[in-house]
This record gives C-alpha cells, structure tokens and sequence, in this order.
C-alpha cells in the first residue's frame, strides 16, 4: 500500500549528501560535502528537483531532472551569478578537483 512505502521512505536533508571522491575502490573513503562544494561556476548552494514536461505522466519522477544550483560571487559588488548544473555533472567535477588535489598533495610529499 502507499502507506507502508511512505513508512519505509527515508529523507535526509541536503548538507546530509556526501561525494565519495577516492581516487580508488582500495583506498580509504574521502568524503565531501556536496552542499557547500567548491566547482568552476560557483558554490553548490542547493539541490532542486525540477519536473519534467510530462509532469502528468504516470510515473513523473522518470522526467525529473535533479540539479545543482551553483552561485558565484561577481568581481565587484554584493552580486551573484546563479547556475543550474546536473547533479551528476557536479559529483563528476566535484571528483575531478578532488583528483587533481590528491595528486597535488602527493607530488608536494613525495618531494
């Protein structure tokens, strides 16, 4: 019934989101925050789902985009520039910087 399968849902707030971003399945988890994550086009301030067109479909959720909303500081003043990035998008580059860190991490130690 749709009681027992709200009953057995599970919700957790957004900062509750981690990215696993090891470099391997081997290594120890390294996780980070999405909310709050540092990408090209800004901060991760918040996830919003957006319905697709067909919103009045039988199943609405297999329309559904999930999104990343990412905000940048302008050079001069209080303003921001505000960016709707797929959430996958934003996990894929979170990983990428995560990378490039560890790897800048590990040249700085190996020297």
């Amino acid at each position: 019934s749709a009681n027992s399968q709200s009953d057995a849902m599970a919700f957790v707030t957004p900062e509750a989101l981690l990215v696993d971003c090891r470099m391997s399945p081997v290594d120890d988890p390294r996780l980070v925050p999405l909310i709050g994550a540092r990408l090209r086009l800004g901060r991760v301030r918040r996830i919003l789902v957006q319905p697709g067109p067909d919103s009045e479909a039988d199943n609405p959720a297999a329309a559904a985009q999930v999104l990343c909303e990412a905000a940048k500081a302008e050079r001069f003043g209080d303003a921001e520039t505000m960016h709707l990035i797929p959430v996958q998008a934003a996990v894929d580059e979170l990983r990428e910087l995560q990378r490039r860190t560890h790897n800048h991490e590990l040249e700085a130690y190996q020297r």
